[in-house]
């Protein structure tokens, strides 16, 4: 691994912010490109750039002596990125055509059936007459919006007909931004992370089992257990990042039914879900984003702990946060403003006992006022 590599990433965000900090244990010195000094990735890099990823100038002068590019979010317009960065000669991960597939909720989808991923029965219309066909047959949709959708944003459940003839009649000029599926009548949601290296080396991280709130992820449990169907899930998902050429870490949400992993959606980069890799793994997440660019084969994942619990701290005011002077469990702090529904850390949790652990973390979330 070349620890002289000039490394950046867009966006200063926490994801960047956990980012940089992995980066800096292994030795490299990142850049991040980010819009405002209050973002929480200034908290941590002497070498943030204030900027607009979005700014064609900005972009070319943050990129221009950079060997290696990536970003915290899947939000960067990637034909964007495409026409803006034809000057860059060093490496991006994932690459731009990942990005641009998986940004897209439609193409996304589309690339799972193409792969033989069991996701939910899914439609694209620009015109309304076979989207209501698709409710009388699927007794219940969910429409999503195709980009920049995270955390319940631009999801809408349409349970009977007038839910979705009401949508319909709101958005009959913008159909073509949504696609439709079937609503799924889950058992629970589990998330899996997996990293790929610039060589095709795969590991996986641990199946957890994931708790949402309001739509944002709440409460996050693992490991769950290996089964034969887990074995051949991780496979089929092999096969799937070989086939479009993969490199960094990838977050696959999943809905469990039964023996089956339904395939919700997934996010080109480290997710939140993953964030006990902080302290239940070794390697985490975070710095094995940086190993798939930098190096051949990944080491394999050594689990810290028999379980663990990661609990999200999520606004629920404009209030200010204090946190409190001690936490049961590692805390995680962003250091960003409060706002209801906004992530404003997590605190990790490991021990034997999973559902002990469990009592633990809400235990701890009453002695925060957020």
């Amino acid at each position: 691994m070349d620890i002289e590599s000039k490394c950046g990433i867009l966006g200063g965000g926490q994801l960047s912010m956990m980012l940089l900090q992995k980066a800096h244990s292994l030795g490299l010195s990142p850049q991040h490109l980010s819009t405002s000094s209050q973002d929480p990735a200034f908290q941590v890099s002497p070498k943030g750039i204030l900027g607009d990823p979005r700014n064609p100038e900005d972009l070319k002068k943050f990129t221009q002596n950079l060997n290696y590019l990536t970003f915290e979010s899947e939000f960067f317009d990637a034909a964007y990125l495409k026409k803006e960065l034809t000057h860059f000669k060093g490496t991006i991960f994932p690459s731009l055509d990942c990005l641009q597939l998986l940004q897209d909720r439609k193409t996304q989808k589309e690339s799972f059936n193409s792969h033989k991923l069991l996701t939910s029965p899914h439609l694209h219309s620009k015109n309304p007459e076979p989207i209501l066909g698709f409710m009388n047959q699927m007794k219940g949709l969910v429409a999503k919006k195709r980009w920049n959708g995270y955390d319940g944003y631009g999801t809408t459940v349409l349970k009977t007909s007038k839910d979705l003839q009401n949508f319909l009649d709101q958005n009959t000029s913008q159909l073509d931004q949504f696609i439709f599926e079937k609503k799924i009548n889950f058992d629970y949601e589990v998330a899996l992370q997996v990293a790929r290296s610039r060589a095709g080396h795969v590991v996986f991280l641990p199946l957890v089992k994931t708790t949402q709130k309001d739509n944002k992820c709440f409460l996050v449990e693992g490991p769950e257990k290996n089964s034969l169907q887990l074995i051949s899930l991780q496979r089929k998902i092999k096969k799937y990042l070989d086939a479009i050429n993969y490199v960094g870490v990838i977050g696959f949400e999943f809905f469990k039914v039964k023996n089956d992993f339904i395939l919700n959606e997934v996010a080109p980069r480290v997710h939140n879900t993953g964030h006990h890799t902080l302290d239940s793994c070794e390697p985490n997440q975070f710095t094995l984003h940086w190993l798939c660019a930098l190096q051949d084969r990944l080491p394999k994942i050594h689990l810290k702990s028999k379980s663990f619990v990661m609990l999200n701290l999520i606004g629920n005011s404009d209030k200010p946060v204090i946190p409190p002077d001690q936490s049961e469990g590692v805390l995680y702090w962003y250091g960003k403003s409060n706002r209801v529904g906004r992530k404003l850390g997590h605190i990790n949790f490991t021990g034997e006992n999973k559902k002990a652990l469990v009592t633990r973390a809400l235990k701890e979330l009453k002695r925060w006022k957020l």
